[in-house]
């Protein structure tokens, strides 16, 4: 004897099944919460009205509500060969309704695809999890070193400049006036700067050919770093990521480089994220940098954001260069020698 779980799930299929081009219906649930629900249909209607029409008889005949994500549709080739004739519908249609059959062996391969699927996603989703969960603690950790390295040089500051010196003498400012041709150094007041920050980000296509390039800014100074490969599916992003390293680059002393470890688009509830992985290398020593930055409206912005997010950690204990400016002037014109005045 069915119970009444089994009844009205086995009433439900039948429903579904009485639904045009609907060839076979299979609904996998607990209690009364529908997990899934998948549709062996004809080619004559597109899925979303498939959906639509499963979605209205659950709520009208059973009371049921759905979420259109629940369902499964897959279309079957329809065999006009097979079509029954008018009088073959009426006796159907006038004949009681016969148990639920076994579903199609067809709709059972989609099943079993469908279920690796998606286990092999969530296999994924749960692997990118972990190293994204493994990079932020990585990232804290140097977070807590760097800070902890600042606040030891500002002790060891506070105590050399607290100690007196007998040979030091004060010294009066001198005013030299700037000439022109000399080489002078850009002395701009110091500004909340002490992160890099984003300025504009352009791709260009040539061909099968893609540029990419980055602006930063850094205390009061701009710098331009570009990436050239070739136009692939995801290769755009990773060279919006090495565009915004190359102009990183230009702000920080040679002996320190970045490379870029990885870069990785997932799904966080409804939002799309994405993670950037570096490598800071300097002296044979490797440190991971790691950030991530939710996908707004522009995906190139968003990987710069993330790459600058994992830079800022750091780039305040790196030596960088300090920007120059030249003045010209032109030469002074001298007398020839031996020349006559009449």
């Amino acid at each position: 004897m069915e119970t009444t779980r089994e009844r009205w799930l086995v009433e439900a299929e039948e429903s579904l099944r009485d639904l045009r081009d609907i060839q076979g219906v299979s609904i996998l649930a607990e209690d009364r919460n529908i997990r899934e629900i998948h549709i062996l249909a004809t080619s004559g209607r597109s899925a979303k009205q498939i959906v639509r029409d499963v979605e209205t008889c659950l709520r009208t005949r059973f009371n049921i509500g759905i979420d259109h994500r629940v369902v499964s549709v897959a279309f079957a080739r329809r065999r006009t060969s097979e079509a029954p004739a008018e009088s073959e519908v009426s006796t159907r249609a006038s004949a009681p309704v016969a148990p639920a059959a076994e579903p199609p062996r067809e709709l059972t391969a989609a099943l079993q695809t469908a279920n690796a699927a998606r286990a092999e996603a969530e296999r994924r989703l749960a692997e990118i999890q972990g190293r994204l969960d493994e990079s932020l603690e990585r990232a804290a950790r140097l977070e807590h070193e760097r800070e902890r390295e600042v606040k030891d040089g500002e002790r060891r500051r506070s105590a050399v400049s607290d100690t007196p010196s007998a040979t030091a003498r004060p010294e009066a400012p001198v005013s030299t006036p700037r000439h022109r041709g000399e080489r002078v150094a850009a002395s701009q007041p110091r500004t909340d700067e002490a992160r890099l920050r984003f300025v504009s980000v352009n791709v260009y296509v040539s061909g099968p050919r893609v540029q990419a390039q980055v602006e930063l800014r850094w205390k009061g100074v701009s710098r331009m770093g570009s990436a050239t490969g070739w136009a692939s599916r995801d290769g755009a992003q990773r060279l919006v990521a090495h565009a915004t390293l190359a102009a990183v680059q230009e702000f920080v002393e040679e002996t320190w480089a970045m490379s870029l470890q990885d870069i990785e688009f997932f799904q966080m509830g409804k939002d799309q994220v994405v993670a950037v992985g570096l490598l800071l290398i300097s002296h044979r020593h490797e440190k991971l940098l790691a950030a991530c930055c939710p996908v707004e409206q522009d995906a190139q912005q968003a990987v710069v954001l993330a790459t600058l997010a994992a830079v800022n950690r750091v780039v305040g204990s790196l030596p960088t260069r300090e920007p120059t400016e030249y003045v010209l002037r032109p030469a002074p014109r001298q007398e020839e020698s031996g020349a006559k005045k009449f």
